[in-house]
């Protein structure tokens, strides 16, 4: 049972953006292309005798020869799947043939790398292939001893330098050298299972969206504008939009500081840049952004069937966590100034969001940030889009943590009366405090998941009356760290790899 007082924490929270991305924004499935094409050449012809698309009998007149290609609105009703649904089906699917966890992966694996990489022991009859120069040898007989500085092993009487040694049998003498392998072999298994399960994923993925896009195409419906419509609603959308290119006028882009933010805060192609150089630098340019997309894509799709909550909202639309900066931007050139920096702020005139950060760590994507507008929000709107936000994310930590709470998870709710509160400031109908009933200026409420934090922080005014801040962070929280010891991982393998040089240039020495 949750409380009043948890029920209030949805009240306070907003709709930061959609609760998924469209399943088919990227791409109109071919059918309903052909459709639309249809029906806009109905309508472009009476476009193009000179008639008022706005006009209702003209519109008539349009349904009418629409009406004998398709059925204006079908009986049946359109399968509107999210992909966070079709994510759910897709993970239950793929847990059933892809169990292991990572830690179950990694044990298997460390065990079958103990059996594949075993060091010799002492009077071991081995056989041992090294190289000396460009000439290679091979040495059989009992392994006697290690040299006394350990960088040598005495085969049947035959002194050879571990760093001679071929690596199939180098990782039997070698301890260090073992560990490495064994470490490759365990990250190679772990990658290849992961690697099998993804493709399995997107397989399964493509397979139930294809059966979602054939049968609302079979039972009538068009996919239009990011939706589902029938073809009624098509014909009237396109009714407008043809009319509206006659009458439009030409639009000045927004400056980039500046930008004006969507009313809705969903994955939007921002298109591609027109480059200095020409169309055979454009084509590179459209060529390298569509593979970026479809990779990016993939990966969002992974996360969504893979995981749930925030983490299957991991990154900024489809700029996903580790993202460089260079790719980010040719994603969403219009939100990124140079690609030098750690941030990118810009601040919009009107929309939702007032301000958007993007942080970055040695050129890798891992935190956004949102500033939300809060003037003049009405109280009611703030409340179901609290409600939405809950739906997607799940309990916060805090939630959590009161729930896990022996003494607050059965209590009853709160008085809806008035409360009788005794000298101690507890109510003596229901048990609640003064102090947990008083909303406070501030809230924290944060979702900790596996591979994304996320933190929205609120902010009354004095008089607790209306918002002040509302703020969304969203991070890997442990990409600083982990990119910090590659860099310091890869500085020491280069130090190790330059020191490996001088005792092989020494160790030949005769």
């Amino acid at each position: 049972m949750i409380s009043n007082k948890l029920q209030g924490i949805s009240i306070c929270i907003i709709l930061l953006f959609a609760l998924s991305a469209d399943l088919f924004s990227a791409q109109t499935p071919p059918i309903s292309a052909m459709r639309i094409q249809k029906i806009s050449r109905i309508i472009s012809t009476y476009k193009e005798a000179g008639e008022d698309l706005n006009d209702s009998d003209v519109q008539k007149a349009i349904m009418k020869q629409v009406a004998e290609q398709y059925k204006l609105e079908p009986e049946a009703k359109k399968n509107s799947k999210t992909t966070q649904e079709i994510g759910k089906m897709v993970r239950e699917k793929v847990t059933l043939k892809f169990p292991d966890s990572y830690d179950d992966l990694k044990k298997k694996a460390e065990a079958e790398a103990g059996k594949t990489f075993q060091m010799a022991k002492i009077l071991d009859y081995v056989t041992v292939r090294y190289l000396r120069g460009e000439k290679s040898y091979e040495a059989d007989g009992y392994f006697f001893s290690y040299g006394s500085t350990g960088h040598s092993i005495n085969v049947g009487g035959t002194t050879i330098a571990i760093f001679d040694i071929i690596p199939d049998d180098r990782v039997k003498f070698d301890e260090v050298y073992r560990n490495q392998k064994k470490d490759t072999f365990v990250q190679t298994k772990i990658r290849d299972y992961y690697s099998r399960k993804n493709a399995y994923s997107v397989s399964i993925y493509n397979e139930i969206k294809d059966a979602l896009v054939k049968e609302n195409e079979d039972n009538g419906y068009v996919f239009y504008n990011n939706d589902w419509r029938n073809a009624k609603e098509v014909a009237t959308m396109l009714c407008k939009d043809i009319q509206a290119e006659e009458t439009a006028m030409p639009v000045p882009v927004p400056d980039k500081k500046t930008p004006t933010s969507p009313d809705k805060v969903i994955p939007t192609d921002p298109g591609t840049p027109e480059p200095k150089g020409g169309p055979a630098l454009l084509a590179a340019d459209k060529k390298k952004l569509d593979a970026l997309k479809k990779k990016a894509e993939e990966i969002q799709l992974q996360n969504s069937t893979k995981f749930a909550g925030i983490d299957a909202d991991q990154g900024y639309e489809l700029a996903y966590w580790r993202i460089l900066k260079d790719d980010f931007a040719l994603l969403y050139p219009q939100y990124v100034k140079s690609a030098e920096g750690d941030a990118e702020s810009l601040a919009f005139d009107s929309g939702p969001i007032q301000k958007l950060d993007f942080h970055f760590f040695n050129k890798y994507f891992y935190k956004v940030v949102f500033d939300f507008r809060v003037q003049g929000i009405p109280r009611e709107a703030l409340v179901g889009l609290g409600r939405k936000l809950r739906e997607k994310y799940g309990l916060t930590d805090e939630e959590k943590a009161e729930a896990a709470d022996p003494a607050k998870a059965n209590r009853q709710e709160p008085c809806e009366a008035e409360h009788d509160f005794d000298k101690d400031g507890a109510c003596k109908k229901c048990g609640w405090t003064q102090a947990e009933l008083e909303i406070p200026s501030e809230q924290t409420y944060t979702w900790t998941g596996e591979t994304t934090k996320g933190q929205l922080y609120i902010k009354l005014n004095a008089e607790k009356t209306s918002y002040v801040e509302f703020r969304l962070t969203k991070e890997d929280p442990t990409l600083k760290d982990t990119i910090s010891a590659e860099i310091d991982k890869k500085k020491k393998a280069d130090e190790e790899e330059k020191k490996k040089k001088i005792l092989e240039e020494y160790n030949k020495f005769k």
